[in-house]
């Protein structure tokens, strides 16, 4: 009789700590290989490094967030940092930033008008993390194939 009851009590105890492990565990792992894309694990970390200290600067609400590396370097950088690489990661944040100025959005006669998407795009050393060039944009956003989705990370 001793033996159950003590077996009932570590019963009880166990499992919902077991449990609370597990459901800790799987709240605190990885991005998804969908959410990935074609990143590195240290890669992903950067990029959504990069976009919380945007959407955090900008004081922006994001819709769409995503990150994607390319072959190449940027010639004229508009921040401190260099991405003399050979890579370049590539963030994009789509969104309202209400400290930004994004234009008026006339179009002339021969230009098409404008998208009603504005988005904050940020170039960085994919190994480093060091941002190098900045920008913004306004029309219809398309986010690259194989592009990470930063979203559930930020």
């Amino acid at each position: 009789m001793r033996i159950r009851v003590l077996a009932t009590v570590l019963g009880l105890v166990l499992i919902p700590s077991i449990a609370a492990v597990v459901i800790h565990n799987h709240h605190q792992k990885g991005p998804d290989v969908a959410d990935q894309g074609t990143l590195s694990r240290s890669e992903y970390a950067r990029a959504v490094a990069i976009a919380q200290s945007e959407i955090t600067k900008d004081q922006a609400e994001v819709t769409q967030a995503v990150a994607y590396v390319v072959a190449g370097k940027v010639q004229q950088p508009n921040l401190d940092g260099e991405c003399t690489s050979g890579h370049v990661l590539v963030v994009s944040l789509v969104g309202r930033f209400p400290h930004i100025i994004f234009g008026s959005g006339l179009a002339s006669p021969l230009q098409q008008p404008q998208g009603p998407d504005r988005w904050v795009t940020v170039k960085a050393d994919p190994t480093t993390g060091q941002e190098c060039l900045t920008g913004v944009s306004r029309g219809r956003f398309k986010a690259v194939a194989g592009a990470a989705n930063l979203l559930p990370a930020l």
